[in-house]
Protein backbone atom coordinates (compact mmCIF):
# COMPACT_ATOMS: atom_id res chain seq x y z
CA UNK A 1 0.00 0.00 0.00
CA UNK A 2 1.21 3.32 -0.67
CA UNK A 3 0.06 6.67 0.72
CA UNK A 4 0.90 9.58 -0.52
CA UNK A 5 0.17 13.81 -0.56
CA UNK A 6 0.36 15.34 -3.76
CA UNK A 7 1.03 18.75 -4.23
CA UNK A 8 1.01 21.08 -7.17
CA UNK A 9 -0.20 22.38 -9.67
CA UNK A 10 -2.41 21.22 -13.41
CA UNK A 11 -0.96 20.84 -16.57
CA UNK A 12 -3.38 21.63 -18.53
CA UNK A 13 -7.27 21.97 -17.97
CA UNK A 14 -8.86 18.74 -16.77
CA UNK A 15 -10.41 16.54 -19.21
CA UNK A 16 -14.08 15.38 -18.51
CA UNK A 17 -14.51 12.07 -20.16
CA UNK A 18 -17.27 8.95 -20.34
CA UNK A 19 -16.88 5.56 -19.22
CA UNK A 20 -17.58 2.46 -21.50
CA UNK A 21 -20.18 2.09 -19.57
CA UNK A 22 -21.41 5.21 -19.53
CA UNK A 23 -19.90 6.67 -16.47
CA UNK A 24 -18.82 10.02 -16.00
CA UNK A 25 -15.17 11.07 -14.90
CA UNK A 26 -12.15 13.82 -15.36
CA UNK A 27 -8.69 13.01 -15.78
CA UNK A 28 -5.85 15.71 -15.36
CA UNK A 29 -2.06 15.73 -15.37
CA UNK A 30 -0.40 17.66 -11.59
CA UNK A 31 3.09 19.02 -12.06
CA UNK A 32 5.00 18.83 -8.23
CA UNK A 33 7.86 19.64 -7.02
CA UNK A 34 10.24 16.52 -6.31
CA UNK A 35 13.86 16.24 -4.28
CA UNK A 36 16.31 18.31 -5.74
CA UNK A 37 14.18 20.70 -7.69
CA UNK A 38 13.07 17.47 -10.17
CA UNK A 39 9.46 17.46 -11.41
CA UNK A 40 7.21 14.26 -10.34
CA UNK A 41 4.31 14.27 -12.43
CA UNK A 42 0.90 12.93 -11.81
CA UNK A 43 -1.79 11.63 -13.21
CA UNK A 44 -5.33 11.64 -11.19
CA UNK A 45 -8.72 10.19 -12.29
CA UNK A 46 -11.66 11.89 -10.32
CA UNK A 47 -14.94 10.29 -10.41
CA UNK A 48 -18.25 12.05 -8.29
CA UNK A 49 -18.01 15.17 -6.56
CA UNK A 50 -14.13 14.57 -6.51
CA UNK A 51 -14.70 15.17 -10.25
CA UNK A 52 -17.15 17.95 -10.18
CA UNK A 53 -14.43 19.99 -7.96
CA UNK A 54 -11.81 19.44 -10.26
CA UNK A 55 -13.58 20.74 -12.74
CA UNK A 56 -13.41 24.23 -11.42
CA UNK A 57 -9.99 24.54 -11.51
CA UNK A 58 -7.60 25.47 -14.85
CA UNK A 59 -4.51 25.22 -16.47
CA UNK A 60 -2.26 26.13 -13.43
CA UNK A 61 -4.40 25.43 -10.56
CA UNK A 62 -3.22 24.69 -7.64
CA UNK A 63 -4.29 21.09 -6.27
CA UNK A 64 -3.28 19.48 -3.31
CA UNK A 65 -4.67 15.68 -2.18
CA UNK A 66 -4.28 13.30 0.55
CA UNK A 67 -4.31 9.41 -0.68
CA UNK A 68 -4.85 6.84 2.29
CA UNK A 69 -5.38 4.11 0.17
CA UNK A 70 -4.18 2.46 -2.78
CA UNK A 71 -2.43 4.04 -5.83
CA UNK A 72 -1.10 3.07 -9.09
CA UNK A 73 2.80 3.28 -8.34
CA UNK A 74 3.30 4.67 -12.21
CA UNK A 75 4.46 8.22 -11.27
CA UNK A 76 6.98 9.40 -14.04
CA UNK A 77 9.86 11.64 -13.04
CA UNK A 78 11.59 14.28 -14.99
CA UNK A 79 14.32 16.55 -13.97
Amino acid sequence: MIRALVTGSLYGPPQARTSQAGKQYVTAKVRADGKDGAVVWCSVIAFGEQADRLMTLGDGGGLSRYFPRWLHAGLGRSA
